[in-house]
C-alpha cells in the first residue's frame, strides 16, 4: 500500500544522494535482512524532526514508533548520522568548487552586556578591555 507524501519526504533524487550512505553500513553479510524499508525510516525521523512530534505519535503509515526509534539511535551511536552529514559537506563543497578536505571558514560572534546585581555582575570588577559593550559578530570564508 503507497502512502500519501508528507512535506519532510525525502524525494527521489534526495534518495539516490543518501541510499548508500544508511545502506551501506546495515549489512555486514550477516543476520537477518531488513523487513522495513530505510527510506520509511528515514522520512519517519525527518517527520519526527520537522513536526517536533514524539516517536510514539508517529501518523499509523510510518513503520511501527519503536523500529523507527531503534534505528535512529543506532545511527547516531554507530556515527552514522555524523559520517553522512560529512560526506554530503563534502559533496556540496565539490560542487560549488571548494575543496572538500579542507573547509576554511572563520565564524566569531561575542556579546559583551553588563551583569545583574543578583548574578554577581555588580561585585566582579571592571574589563577595561571592553570598550564598547553590543554585539560584535565576524565571518570569513576561503
Amino acid at each position: 500500500m503507497t502512502r500519501l507524501g508528507y512535506d519532510s519526504d525525502i524525494t527521489n533524487g534526495q534518495w539516490d544522494i543518501i541510499k548508500p550512505l544508511f545502506e551501506k553500513r546495515h549489512h555486514l553479510g550477516w543476520g537477518r535482512p531488513r523487513t522495513v524499508d530505510t527510506r520509511e525510516v528515514i522520512n519517519a525521523i525527518f517527520y519526527c524532526n520537522k513536526t517536533g512530534c514524539q516517536f510514539r505519535s508517529l501518523p499509523h503509515d510510518f513503520p511501527k514508533w519503536f523500529i523507527v526509534y531503534y534505528h535512529y539511535r543506532k545511527w547516531q551511536k554507530n556515527g552514522t548520522w555524523e559520517a553522512s552529514n560529512r560526506e554530503l559537506v563534502a559533496k556540496c563543497r565539490e560542487v560549488v568548487g571548494r575543496d572538500p578536505e579542507n573547509p576554511t571558514i572563520a565564524c566569531i560572534d561575542s556579546q559583551s552586556i553588563k551583569g545583574s546585581s543578583e548574578s554577581g555582575g555588580a561585585g566582579s570588577g571592571f574589563d577595561g578591555n571592553k570598550k564598547i559593550n553590543g554585539r560584535k559578530y565576524l565571518c570569513d570564508s576561503l
